[in-house]
């Protein structure tokens, strides 16, 4: 299928170039050993953007499947928040989790995974040194049945003409950093997609210069103090 057919090629390139940098008969210079870390780093942004573009061609497609089932929420806030730990130290930007104790939903465990970590990513991409990148799980009383994940960070901020954008697919604000960090404006319209495909809705609200909101609700099954 057009899945393997798009990633095979960039899986062998990859290969090929992990293969060549780890054979000792071979000595690279500072240049090409540079070059052949740039290439990878290359190859992994396409590999990025093919995947991307297919989650969204079987949305479109209505072929996107969710395996659904019942869960608690929390540690999987927890474990990706974990994961994404190293990236906020290598960027110097402080990585925060606030839970209940338990939040159980009926959701598609992996789908709910990609959406926090686009999120995260795109709250630390954007916030800068010593800036703060926080999400949050929360529940209303008066809906028992409906949880807030809000992702908050103190970055640059999304000025209010770009707002009803952002989550459509290709739009970047600043082209050249969200190239530079290797962003393929795909991230937020399959947040919507995944959110949307749970039955429920995506937000933003910023202020330029002080931070944003990304704030999504979901329905929940029980949440625990």
């Amino acid at each position: 299928d057009a899945s393997h057919e798009l990633r095979t090629p960039l899986s062998i390139l990859m290969t090929a170039l992990e293969v060549l940098a780890t054979d000792r008969n071979t000595v690279f210079s500072p240049f090409a050993g540079q070059m052949i870390s740039d290439i990878k780093d290359e190859i992994r942004k396409m590999s990025k953007i093919v995947s991307n573009m297919l989650t969204l061609a079987r949305a479109d497609a209505g072929v996107n499947v969710l395996y659904k089932e019942e869960f608690d929420l929390v540690p999987v806030v927890k474990q990706v928040v974990r994961a994404m730990h190293p990236l906020a130290v290598s960027k110097g930007t402080g990585l925060r989790c606030r839970t209940p104790e338990r939040v159980l939903v009926y959701a598609d465990k992996e789908k709910l995974k990609q959406l926090l970590q686009i999120l995260i990513d795109n709250g630390i991409k954007y916030t800068p040194v010593e800036g703060t990148v926080e999400i949050s799980v929360d529940f209303s009383p008066k809906q028992a049945t409906a949880v807030t994940v809000t992702v908050r960070d103190t970055g640059i901020g999304i000025a209010e003409e770009h707002r009803k954008f952002i989550f459509e697919r290709f739009y970047r604000i600043d082209k050249v950093r969200s190239r530079k960090e290797g962003g393929t404006g795909l991230g937020l319209a399959i947040a919507r997609w995944i959110t949307e495909a749970h039955g429920g809705k995506i937000e933003v609200d910023s202020t330029p210069g002080q931070g944003s909101r990304f704030i999504v609700n979901l329905p929940a099954v029980k949440i625990v103090d």
